[in-house]
């Protein structure tokens, strides 16, 4: 069986699996339309759906399976998150705040000073308030089926819109694979480490994950 994407922000209708010759594609429905309820109609009709639904984002999830995360914490509001804001950007320096939901890659804001930090906290919805974490960056991607998981090749993104680490997140401005400093051997390690302990937690919950899980490392 194969597996097909749909790019993202593409919306259509629903249909069968698609036959390739030996294949049958299951359809990824854009993330926003399969967050909006839990899969159950897309796989009652037969087509098996990949991808986060409303149920398997919590921010939570992580903690509970014991996956070492950035020091940090959730807001139903930004107005509510402020306080905790203002006192980690005054004790390191900087902060992060983060849409605590779909954002397109968009979400996160690294905040060095006051004034980045208020339009950051003009967003509207919940929000996280995290700690910035400061290294080289990567990206552990695994394409699980609730319980499994495969590890792809490391890679490492571009983020910011500017050189030198500045300006605003951007979703991805292109990536590079393999690193020179982690290679693809490490791979089953960090799934190990990271995303079976968030599949366990998820298949827990009665929400198992069926797709791409990705982990920012």
């Amino acid at each position: 069986h194969g597996w097909f994407s749909a790019p993202n922000g593409i919306s259509g209708t629903l249909r069968k699996p698609i036959s390739v010759g030996t294949f049958t594609a299951a359809r990824d429905l854009p993330t926003r339309r399969l967050d909006r309820n839990d899969g159950g109609p897309i796989r009652r009709a037969g087509t098996p759906p990949s991808g986060t639904t409303k149920n398997s984002r919590d921010a939570k999830i992580a903690d509970a399976a014991g996956v070492p995360m950035a020091q940090g914490r959730s807001f139903e509001t930004a107005a509510a998150g402020r306080p905790a804001a203002l006192a980690m950007l005054e004790r390191d320096g900087a902060v992060v705040v983060k849409s605590d939901g779909l954002a397109a890659g968009k979400g996160v804001t690294v905040c060095e000073d006051q004034a980045t930090l208020e339009a950051a906290l003009a967003r509207s919805g919940p929000v996280v308030i995290e700690e910035r974490l400061v290294g080289r960056e990567a990206s552990g991607m695994a394409i699980c089926d609730a319980t499994n998981a495969i590890a792809l090749p490391i890679s490492r993104d571009h983020k910011r819109l500017r050189e030198g680490e500045q300006g605003p997140m951007t979703g991805g401005m292109g990536a590079y694979s393999p690193l020179a400093d982690l290679p693809d051997e490490a791979a089953d390690d960090l799934i190990e480490r990271f995303h079976r302990p968030v599949l366990r937690e998820l298949a827990r919950r009665g929400t198992p994950f069926r797709g791409a899980l990705y982990a920012g490392l």
